[in-house]
């Protein structure tokens, strides 16, 4: 992995940007990924419209995904 998950949606809110790909990162729970810190920040994506996280093993969503108003697509194949 050549970035950080925490770099990853660190960059993605900085730069305001609409869409996140986390596919294929070995990622099993997103409560695993403390770095990341998806259940506390997810929400502070703003703009964000796509979030791919293809070919992991997410078996939980944090529920503050409910508060991306911009969400359009979520593929957690």
């Amino acid at each position: 992995m050549s970035k950080s998950l925490k770099k990853i949606v660190e960059e993605s809110r900085d730069k305001s940007l609409p869409e996140v790909d986390l596919s294929d990162r070995g990622i099993s729970n997103m409560l695993d990924v403390p770095s990341l810190s998806v259940p506390a920040n997810i929400s502070d994506l703003k703009n964000l419209e796509v979030l791919n996280m293809f070919n992991n093993q997410i078996e939980e969503l944090p529920t503050q995904i409910s508060s991306l108003q911009k969400l359009k697509h979520l593929n957690l194949g």
